[in-house]
């Protein structure tokens, strides 16, 4: 599981134009600690994982994924997106 989230947040990173160090840079984290994450060595901060799904999203991409791991419920996205975007959050547990 650690490999296949790395292997989205290297797609993201990716699909921004971004090195490690400047996407890294937009969490506080270090480029080591994103690559880490890209290959699967350590777990991503629940913290972090909130904020790469809102960037997901931005970006088009599904978000839920990187939520789900951070322990976030559909009913907790729900409010966070409000009523609106609540689909968003819908349309990524499939």
């Amino acid at each position: 599981m650690a490999q296949r989230i790395g292997r989205e947040i290297e797609e993201l990173r990716n699909k921004l134009n971004m090195n490690q160090s400047d996407f890294g840079a937009l969490f506080g984290k270090t480029p080591m600690s994103v690559s880490r994450w890209e290959r699967g060595i350590n777990a991503v901060p629940a913290r972090t994982l909130l904020a790469l799904g809102l960037l997901a999203r931005k970006m088009g991409m599904n978000a839920w994924r990187y939520w789900d791991l951070a322990g976030l419920s559909q009913e907790v996205a729900r409010t966070m997106l409000g009523h609106d975007h609540a689909h968003v959050a819908a349309a990524g547990r499939r």
